[in-house]
């Protein structure tokens, strides 16, 4: 019997629909940090081979021990999501380099000379020039089997 006093609360309520939460980007490790700093110095010193992945992956190599530096590329004609990077280049191949380090994985732009990077969007939020990089914060990907996948934008200003 139902009294004043008594509430009916069905066995197993309703929840309400789950709603996708952003992943929280993971705090800088010291590595990330130092990548980070070697980049803005590289960018900023716009040397004549600053557009090479070869040269920045030597001083990345000389600052964060067991970090390895690669080009990947973006197919600029592609419109798919999430955007992936592959070690080859599609159709039109836009260049970014990819720095691993302890299982993590960052993106770069690839800088042009002082005054271009060659892509920052849909990669990096900013407008900033290499030469006037103050700040740096790469972007997210993850591995997916022989290619990266876009987890989070960067950022430059």
């Amino acid at each position: 019997p139902e009294t004043p006093d008594t509430v009916r609360v069905p066995a197993q309520a309703d929840a309400p629909p789950a709603v996708p939460v952003p992943p929280v980007p993971a705090e800088p490790t010291v590595a990330e940090t130092a990548v980070a700093d070697v980049f803005r110095a590289w960018c900023r010193a716009a040397r004549p081979v600053v557009g090479r992945v070869e040269f920045f992956a030597e001083h990345v190599r000389q600052t964060v021990e067991g970090a390895s530096v690669s080009a990947v590329y973006r197919d600029a004609n592609s419109q798919a999501q999430p955007v992936t990077f592959r070690a080859r280049g599609g159709s039109s191949p836009v260049e970014y380099w990819l720095v691993s380090h302890a299982g993590r994985h960052a993106l770069l732009p690839q800088p042009l000379g002082a005054q271009q990077f060659r892509e920052l969007s849909p990669c990096m939020d900013g407008t900033a020039t290499p030469a006037a990089l103050h700040e740096i914060e790469p972007a997210e990907v993850r591995p997916v089997g022989e290619q990266f996948e876009l987890v989070r934008p960067g950022r430059v200003a």
